[in-house]
């Protein structure tokens, strides 16, 4: 997973399609293909596929206080941050740069250990139903 976020950031970094489009190939090209389909909704910025009816019904206030509770800050820490870029993603960013200890280096989930986590509390809600 933390391969697919550099690869991310790189990607966002640029304007230059064709710089997007290497970058990407490089990275889908030294998956297996098993993670394909998983790295390739993960880059399309949604959750799940488009295919899937699930939402993840996060909202402002679900995802401010996540952050807030993982970072340790003031709750108007998020909003000051929001404030300063207009782009929620960024904000998260900028308030979990704030913790007094950053997470071990070491913990690094795979993309399906994601794809996993994802689903594992909403898929198991909707089997009992």
């Amino acid at each position: 997973m933390r391969r697919w976020s550099e690869v991310a950031e790189r990607v966002a970094a640029t304007t230059r399609t064709s710089e997007k489009t290497v970058l990407l190939a490089e990275f889908l090209r030294s998956l297996p293909a098993t993670d394909l389909p998983i790295a390739s909704v993960f880059f399309t910025g949604r959750p799940f596929p488009e295919a899937d009816q699930r939402a993840t019904g996060l909202g402002w206030a679900a995802i401010a206080n996540a952050v807030i509770r993982t970072a340790g800050v003031p709750p108007d820490a998020i909003g000051r941050a929001y404030d300063r870029s207009s782009d929620l993603g960024q904000a998260v960013a900028d308030v979990l740069t704030m913790r007094p200890s950053q997470p071990p280096r070491d913990g690094n989930p795979s993309l399906a250990e994601v794809a996993r986590a994802r689903c594992s509390r909403r898929c198991s809600r909707s089997r009992t139903r």
